[in-house]
């Protein structure tokens, strides 16, 4: 989906903790709108010109902090590159050092940690997840396109309004996308597993970069940890080298 990388790729590894809890909302069918609908209104909302869907590559930067119990907060910087067809690379950097990354020439992918200078395919489990992370979030791609069965309802939450995405998963994870009723900007996404919920995100505020709005900071929840993200970096159409899509060598 247009503009998802902004909040997925830099919690990706959190998906693979325990659960969280989300906040009471208020379903009701969604007779107004059509998913095909509503996936061009949120296509017009954060990318109006058409300029990350029809994008050949792109690089971005994220300040990840990750609260600590009893400590200062752990701030790290993420960042995530793009290439057509399916190559992507999402780093994780400490103190401008590489930590860890998941590296994909779009055939195969590897998880790379740089401290114990080890690399290793990914199993099918979490090549599944790339997979699908890769699926919803190259420019151009639909919800509707990737999962089979999708629905849609109308959701109050609080006093806010919101159009609820339900996407089920055919692994029995699940995706639900929260979009608001007025501006149709995705202001939550949460993913379950077997009917828990093992990862939480919100939304704070959108920012314009290079002609797109992308979420600027994302506040995660997942298995008991708590992240804030922040963009700092966004660019469209970059010339990045193929060999970046390479796992290193140690």
């Amino acid at each position: 989906m247009r503009t998802w990388i902004g909040y997925v790729t830099a919690a990706f590894l959190l998906t693979l903790c325990g659960c969280s809890t989300l906040p009471e909302e208020e379903l009701s069918p969604a007779t107004d709108i059509t998913i095909e609908e509503l996936e061009k209104r949120m296509a017009q909302a954060t990318d109006p010109e058409g300029r990350y869907a029809q994008s050949r590559s792109f690089v971005m930067k994220q300040v990840v902090e990750t609260k600590r119990f009893l400590d200062q907060p752990l701030v790290q910087m993420v960042e995530t590159k793009f290439m057509r067809p399916a190559f992507f690379k999402i780093t994780t950097y400490d103190d401008n050092r590489p930590t860890v990354a998941v590296i994909s020439n779009g055939e195969n992918t590897w998880f790379a940690d740089y401290n114990a200078g080890k690399v290793k395919v990914l199993d099918a489990v979490a090549l599944r997840k790339v997979k699908r992370l890769n699926d919803i979030t190259k420019p151009g791609s639909k919800l509707s396109e990737v999962f089979k069965d999708i629905r849609i309802f109308k959701c109050r939450i609080g006093d806010e309004d919101f159009y609820k995405i339900e996407c089920p998963g055919e692994d029995g994870e699940g995706l639900n996308v929260y979009v608001d009723a007025d501006s149709c900007q995705i202001t939550r996404i949460s993913v379950s597993e077997n009917g828990k919920v093992i990862y939480d995100s919100s939304l704070k505020e959108y920012g314009l970069y290079e002609g797109v709005r992308i979420p600027e900071e994302t506040a995660i929840r997942s298995g008991g940890v708590e992240q804030t993200t922040r963009v700092i970096y966004y660019k469209l159409n970059p010339v990045i080298d193929i060999s970046e899509f390479r796992p290193p060598v140690f």
